[in-house]
């Protein structure tokens, strides 16, 4: 038997956690196969719904949905909500009970890398159409925000966490995060005593400085603040972004507002995945391409399809 594994070649830490995670599972005997496809925050999720009474069925087509490799879709979630409701369970309720009671890990590579994650769990709720829950989750993410700014930024991992909470409240769509967005991208926010203090760890052995670091760090989260308006898609965002109004005139010359107005014209026009369907030959509805162009001539732009843009490739593809 090799070091470090235990019966049957299990490694040590494997044979401690199933006894616990069956544990965990209060009500279901057996951890079902299926489970093991979800990654990080399936057996919390599982364990908890379990609870509730509901069907093995119902709690995987809900899993499925979250831990799609894009936003969840609000059309799917709202019908399996009514199937939940159908069960005696409120599935809005359960999510943001959820997120509440911190139960759920973070996301570790990329907001949609695998696992039933708080960021997905929040974006889900973000696309639901329903005022009280997107007031909920817009309050969330601020506040979650400006905790974080209040206590600095010293690891990737909070640098992670303030991109998926930007991105959390882009998906609200509302005026108000827009606002918000709009500020922390700014010079006046970075100049003030709301910015966060940044002091970063040096990396590969003193080769990239943490004065480097934290310079990228400001330019990431900056960034994120319009990749979060892009992914709105409201008319406002497509406005700001196709004039550069309000934004810092330094990331102006970058070039990148031109892609991200193209991003934030094909969420608008209801097009959400991050590889672009005509990459792969799949044409745009008529009515989609036509819409697209208008909103492209309203600004004096003129739409070059994806194949042909890599402005707008790039942007698309490297979102996560």
């Amino acid at each position: 038997m090799a070091a470090g594994q235990g019966p049957g070649g299990l490694s040590m830490s494997t044979v401690f956690l199933l006894p616990l995670a069956l544990t965990l599972l209060s009500g279901v005997q057996e951890a079902p196969i299926w489970l093991d496809q979800f990654g990080l925050g399936a057996l919390e999720f599982l364990s908890r719904a379990s609870q509730r009474g509901l069907t093995e069925e119902s709690i995987r087509d809900v899993m499925t949905e979250i831990d799609r490799s894009g936003p969840p879709c609000a059309a799917s979630l709202t019908k399996l909500a009514e199937s939940w409701r159908a069960e005696g369970v409120d599935l809005f309720a359960f999510l943001r009970q959820l997120v509440e009671d911190d139960v759920l890990p973070e996301a570790r590579h990329g907001r949609f890398g695998r696992g039933i994650t708080w960021v997905k769990v929040l974006g889900a709720l973000a696309d639901v159409n329903n005022v009280g829950m997107s007031d909920w989750v817009l309050c969330y993410a601020r506040d979650r925000l400006t905790e974080r700014f209040k206590a600095g930024i010293r690891s990737r991992d909070d640098d992670r966490c303030i991109s998926d909470l930007l991105w959390v409240l882009g998906r609200t769509k509302r005026n108000e995060a827009i606002e918000f967005l709009l500020k922390v991208q700014s010079d006046s926010f970075w100049n003030s005593e709301e910015a966060p203090k940044i002091d970063m760890e040096p990396l590969l052995g003193g080769e990239i400085t943490s004065e480097m670091e934290n310079v990228r760090v400001v330019d990431a989260i900056r960034e994120g603040a319009i990749q979060a308006m892009a992914e709105s898609g409201t008319e406002r965002a497509i406005e700001i972004l196709a004039t550069g109004e309000q934004i810092a005139s330094e990331l102006h010359t970058i070039g990148y507002l031109d892609g991200y107005f193209g991003l934030a014209v094909r969420r608008h026009v209801g097009l959400h995945e991050f590889i672009p369907r005509e990459k792969y030959g799949v044409e745009l509805p008529a009515e989609t391409l036509a819409e697209i162009k208008r909103i492209y001539a309203k600004y004096g732009k003129t739409y070059v399809p994806v194949k042909e843009n890599k402005d707008l490739q790039e942007w698309i593809f490297d979102y996560e």
